[in-house]
This record gives structure tokens, sequence and C-alpha cells, in this order.
């Protein structure tokens, strides 16, 4: 599915949570934060809401690996009491997909939580660990940059560092 915003001619790419990132990857343009921006997400009907995860599912069976699909699925299945989020966020977490690193890096993040509120320090640790990682490889990636992982990787960095329970707790549980 393409949608395209006709006033700049910006193409949205995706069957599900289309997102203009691939387009300007594509075509070589940056993004840049707005601190005045607001988004506005549209409220979707009842009926939308409730085919929405089969609607990810149908999405990312076309597209195996698209980390935002897993990302997406895992999340909305967590928040629905579904025990199968661990296999989606696990599979976003572990993703090789060149695309959407930010929704890679939620997943860690998101698991991190997980374990740590089921007080499983080391496997919090783990994601934690796995996140960082891989933000110093795409800490220069337009989208990561405005999502501003900058500044929670750094404070994680030294909470990793410095052992600090307090940080860690912070971001893990």
């Amino acid at each position: 599915m393409f949608l395209v915003n006709v006033k700049s001619g910006v193409v949205f790419k995706g069957e599900n949570h289309a997102t203009p990132q691939t387009y300007f990857r594509d075509n070589g343009l940056q993004t840049l934060f707005a601190d005045d921006l607001v988004v506005a997400h549209h409220q979707r009907k009842q009926t939308y809401r409730e085919h929405y995860v089969h609607q990810l599912l149908d999405a990312q069976s076309s597209d195996k690996d698209n980390t935002r699909y897993l990302w997406f699925i895992g999340y909305t299945l967590f928040v629905r009491n579904d025990p199968s989020f661990r296999y989606w966020l696990s599979k976003a977490a572990n993703s090789r997909h060149p695309l959407f690193p930010v929704e890679k890096m939620n997943a860690c993040l998101f698991l991190s939580e997980v374990y740590c509120n089921e007080g499983d320090y080391v496997e919090a640790l783990n994601y934690l660990q796995k996140a960082l990682a891989f933000f110093k490889a795409v800490q220069h990636d337009d989208e990561v940059k405005i999502n501003r992982y900058d500044l929670w990787m750094n404070e994680i960095e030294q909470s990793i560092e410095t052992r600090s329970e307090k940080l860690f707790r912070r971001f893990a549980c």
C-alpha cells in the first residue's frame, strides 16, 4: 500500500502503519526533529481495533522480516495480555532487517523492562546491552536521531558502566 501526501509528493509505504521513512531513505533525503511539530493520529473505529492484529499479521506475511510489523504485533499482543508477545518482540529485537532501527530498539528496551519486572535481571541487562550495541551502529540514522535515542542510550550506557542499580531500574523496570 502506498499513500501520497499530494502537497509534498512524499510517499508513505506499508500495508499497515504506513510511514514516509522508507521514501526518505530511498531518495537520500534527510529528516529533522521539530520541537513545535505536533503529529495527530486519527482515531480508528472500534471495528478497526478489533481486527488490528490480523491486519498486522497479514502485512507481516508479505514482508516477514519487517521489524516495524514485528514490533507492533508484539506490543499489541502485550497490551492484550497475550503471552505470544515475547515471540514477536524477540523477533523484532533480533531482526536483521535494514529498515526501522527504532522499532528494533523499542523491542529491546521493552523486553528489558518485561524481564526486569519479572526479576530476571540477567535477561533484562542482556536486552539493554543489545539495544546499546545496536544504537552505536545506527546512531547517525535520521530516524534514530529524530526519536532522540542518544539521550536514553547515554544514560543506559552510564548505568551499565557504573553498575548503577538506580539508573538500571529507571530504564529496565
